[in-house]
């Protein structure tokens, strides 16, 4: 339980900050998957032994990464759609990724 709310934590702190360098926070859709991520990853450490540390971590920081890649496609699609104003449907946005 420990694990479950300091991984929720600093997922709540990476969204301020977040916040303070790019002006827009991660949309609730994004904040949500990713925390409901870290509470398996917490669930699933719970339960392991302590001998199982290097595993956690391993878990934690896959989590972090696509967390740092969702919110670097986030902010990427919304300076393409800044930068052309003719581009309004997803797919055009996704092919410029």
């Amino acid at each position: 339980m420990f694990l479950k709310n300091e991984l929720n934590s600093q997922l709540d702190k990476m969204n301020e900050q977040i916040s303070e360098l790019t002006g827009d926070r991660i949309d609730s859709w994004t904040l949500k998957r990713m925390k409901e991520k870290l509470n398996r990853v917490g669930r699933k450490a719970s339960k392991l032994d302590k001998e199982d540390k290097f595993e956690i971590k391993q878990r934690v920081h896959s989590v972090r990464a696509s967390l740092k890649a969702a919110i670097e496609k986030k902010y990427l699609t919304e300076k393409i759609r800044a930068n052309n104003p003719e581009i309004s449907d997803s797919a055009s946005v996704k092919k410029r990724l």
